[in-house]
């Protein structure tokens, strides 16, 4: 009896762990999830310390649940994270962590993704060759995955292409990106073409359209390529007004990421006052199924005690009435002046076979309303303890094998075990106790574990 409270109170306990920790499958990728995507919302934001902490958690999450999809992309984002940062060896470790699990998989979208990553990461190194290496791989991979990466993919080949000045490649390729998705950098890359071949009414053009975008940082970069390539041209007056404009954009920049950094510290300040009542919500939780585990606790071993003083009851019962057998037989042999003694000694035994009648009465009651085609689905808890202590009568050695050769079965799980004994079939058995499939394997399995010597 022990060993199943203490079973019981584990598996309690375990639920209670569950329940606050939110250890389940969906809340699991549903954490895991949230994580990531905040961590990408903040590197896009270039809040890099921000999306690092939610990746990290997005990370040991997606390992605890094993949610492989989601840890390549996470991997892909902190190799994202971590190579603006200048930690490149961390930025290599997470992009040949994409890269080796997708050849393995001979997934070609997270191949692209991961020759894009590694080219990317090596060029910010200043590793050219090492960078074309895997822009060279990544043309098979090309034309794998969404919109949005096929683009980039074109627009990376074009742009390496372009820095090795060939040009006719490179408008190739930049070409297929535009004509896949409108890329910024496609459309530098591609004014940069124009503006060495000379044809400067179309560079301007495309870099128009490519200062369009709403990133800042990337405006940036392409006003600086502007009034780089205007200087070379010598038109030095306009490479001066261009960066005029790359200072003003600076400082708006700056302002701006001053400002983010101030939301961001009343964001983790908020963060912490909702973590802190999650944390006294969880406890009060935890503190009440404690409290029913308590309770549950007591009615298992009320229910034990209950059966067990039942058992006891017939079996002390019994032994009385054989002593007060035994007693009779010397008392008869005395004569006449031992009759009073024999008389109340046989009433005692009356007394005590009138309560054992009681027990087996009602539990052959239900022994041939079960024969009869009847059902259990009425029974309370001394109905089953009769039904048990009758079948002693009918199959003394088979309750017998339940009590010893298992772990103290419930007189449910005896009733179970009997009806099987029988003959009865699974579905009979089924309709018998009124249980469903389910319910019926479930209690099947308790059964075995309760086994104490198992079955070879």
């Amino acid at each position: 009896m022990l060993r199943s409270i203490y079973a019981f109170i584990l598996s309690v306990i375990g639920l209670c762990t569950a329940i606050s920790c939110g250890d389940d499958s969906a809340m699991g990728y549903a954490s895991t999830k949230g994580y990531l995507d905040e961590g990408v919302r903040h590197y896009q934001a270039e809040q890099n310390d921000s999306a690092l902490l939610c990746l990290k958690q997005a990370e040991q999450l997606a390992e605890e649940y094993g949610l492989d999809s989601l840890m390549i992309e996470t991997w892909i984002a902190l190799a994202k994270v971590n190579a603006v940062t200048a930690n490149f060896a961390l930025a290599h470790h997470y992009a040949n962590a994409v890269y080796t699990t997708a050849h393995r998989t001979n997934d070609k979208e997270r191949l692209a993704m991961s020759c894009n990553l590694l080219a990317s990461i090596y060029d910010m190194q200043d590793s050219t060759e090492r960078a074309f290496e895997y822009i060279d791989e990544l043309k098979q991979y090309a034309s794998y995955g969404p919109t949005q990466l096929r683009a980039y993919s074109l627009a990376n080949i074009g742009i390496f292409y372009m820095r090795k000045r060939q040009n006719a490649i490179a408008k190739e390729y930049l070409n297929q990106s535009v004509e896949v998705m409108p890329l910024a950098d496609a459309f530098c890359s591609l004014a940069v073409i124009c503006g060495r071949e000379g044809d400067m009414e179309e560079a301007n053009r495309l870099w128009q359209i490519a200062l369009q975008t709403p990133n800042l940082y990337h405006r940036i970069t392409f006003l600086k390529a502007i009034a780089t390539q205007y200087y070379q041209m010598g038109e030095y007056r306009e490479a001066c007004e261009i960066n005029e404009q790359v200072v003003a954009l600076t400082d708006t920049l700056t302002r701006r990421r001053q400002t983010a950094e101030i939301q961001e510290l009343q964001l983790r300040y908020d963060e912490q006052k909702v973590k802190r009542k999650m944390e006294r919500k969880t406890f009060a939780a935890i503190i009440v199924i404690l409290v029913l585990v308590i309770a549950g606790v007591g009615y298992v071993v009320y229910v034990r005690m209950k059966h067990n003083r039942l058992s006891r009851l017939i079996s002390d019962s019994q032994s009385l009435v054989d002593a007060y057998t035994r007693q009779i037989s010397t008392l008869e042999q005395s004569g006449k002046e031992a009759e009073l003694q024999v008389e109340e000694l046989r009433k005692r035994i009356s007394v005590l076979q009138k309560k054992q009648s009681e027990i087996l009465s009602l539990g052959r009651r239900h022994y041939t309303d079960l024969q009869n085609g009847g059902k259990t689905v009425r029974w309370n808890k001394e109905d089953f303890e009769n039904f048990v202590q009758y079948y002693k009568v009918v199959d003394l050695a088979f309750v017998q094998h339940l009590e010893t050769e298992y772990d103290n079965l419930s007189a449910i799980h005896k009733v179970f075990m009997i009806l099987v004994h029988e003959g009865r079939t699974n579905e009979e058995v089924q309709e018998t106790m009124s249980l469903s499939a389910g319910a019926f394997r479930t209690m099947k399995y308790r059964i075995k574990k309760k086994q104490l010597i198992p079955e070879a």
